[in-house]
């Protein structure tokens, strides 16, 4: 109905999503206007410090209102909202069968990784990406991604899940407090190539994490508005991602604070 109507609806445009999802873009397209070729992994560790609040704690519990269990875990099935089906996956190399299992993994250069809370909305949004970008040949026929959050240790990792202290939500959390918020991001892609050469991209943002989904929200649509022609403008409408507002969207968000470095 949206791509018939040519609306342009672009669910998870905040704070949580959007600076993972076009990291991945800016790798990709790297490499693709770089070295001609695909991107076969991206490993994503990212660090939120961020204040809970009680509308947020709501809001993720709302989700079980409206969706059952297993729908839910549909969705969350490799590729499950990708527009185009996907090659079976191959275990990442950071990943074996028993740090699979207790959710932690390693690589050489970010070090020690485990599970990260945001990853189980933001995987599935890229993998979205994935398939809307040239049915999935913009970054790669073998493309595959995965979002972690680094450790001090692989020990770490392990008793971090044995923690079930889960913060304190507030109401209104209090200005000071927001100052010391923070997103960073660290992202290694690896090329689809037989040297599997890796590139580096890092994306953040200091201050308020609230101040930041504003900052995206307004910036998608004044992209939007006047940002010329982009990956979805040429859609016409349709249920699209972040990703789509492509170059155009992050040159707006750099232009206002939010980081996106490639190395």
């Amino acid at each position: 109905m949206a791509k018939e109507s040519g609306a342009i609806i672009i669910p998870q445009t905040g704070s949580g999503s959007v600076p993972a999802d076009l990291t991945v873009y800016l790798l990709a397209s790297h490499i693709r206007d770089s070295l001609g070729a695909g991107t076969r992994q991206v490993l994503s560790a990212s660090e939120l410090a961020v204040q809970p609040a009680a509308g947020s704690l709501d809001a993720a519990l709302s989700e079980f209102d409206i969706y059952s269990c297993s729908q839910t875990a549909k969705c969350r099935k490799p590729f499950a909202l990708s527009p185009v089906a996907h090659v079976p996956l191959a275990r990442p190399s950071h990943r074996s069968s028993w740090t699979s299992f207790f959710g932690i993994g390693y690589d050489q250069q970010l070090g020690a990784l485990t599970d990260f809370e945001q990853s189980a909305i933001d995987v599935p949004l890229v993998e979205r990406s994935w398939g809307l970008l040239d049915d999935g040949q913009f970054y790669g026929p073998n493309f595959q991604y995965e979002e972690l959050k680094p450790v001090a240790s692989s020990w770490a990792a392990f008793t971090g899940h044995l923690q079930a202290i889960a913060p304190t939500a507030e109401e209104n959390p209090d200005t000071q407090s927001s100052k010391s918020e923070f997103y960073r991001n660290t992202a290694i892609a690896i090329v689809d190539t037989p040297d599997h050469q890796r590139v580096v991209a890092k994306s953040g943002f200091d201050g308020s994490i609230y101040l930041l989904t504003g900052i995206c929200l307004a910036e998608a649509a004044l992209t939007l508005l006047r940002g010329g022609e982009t990956h979805a403008s040429k859609f016409g409408g349709g249920f699209l991602t972040s990703a789509t507002l492509g170059t155009a969207y992050i040159e707006r968000l750099r232009n206002v604070g939010v980081r996106f470095d490639i190395y």
